[in-house]
């Protein structure tokens, strides 16, 4: 019964059965051994931010419709904020 509240509380029952203070010892390794996080302090915040704007920029959601104008579909490019003119928009079938 993985992933279900009885099976989770027959685990627990089967690991404090022999260590009734398993969770506590666990949870001080876990203290102990923490780095407070990839975003941590100032620092962290700095390569939060860097790292969501590459992520951004590398997205697989290139392009983004700005406008249809002249019978042209207008794109712009998340990347480089480019507007590109795209294709004939009554080539496009909905």
């Amino acid at each position: 019964m993985s992933g279900s509240r009885i099976g989770g509380l027959k685990t627990k029952a089967h690991l404090t059965k022999n260590d009734p203070d398993y969770y506590r010892r666990i949870g001080m390794l876990g203290k102990k051994t923490g780095t407070g996080g990839y975003a941590a302090g100032e620092s962290g915040r700095a390569k939060a931010r860097i790292g969501g704007s590459i992520g951004g920029a590398r997205s697989k959601r290139g392009m983004k419709l700005t406008k249809v104008a002249d019978g042209y579909l207008y794109y712009t490019v998340k990347a480089t904020g480019e507007v590109v003119k795209y294709q004939d928009s009554t080539t496009v079938t909905n």
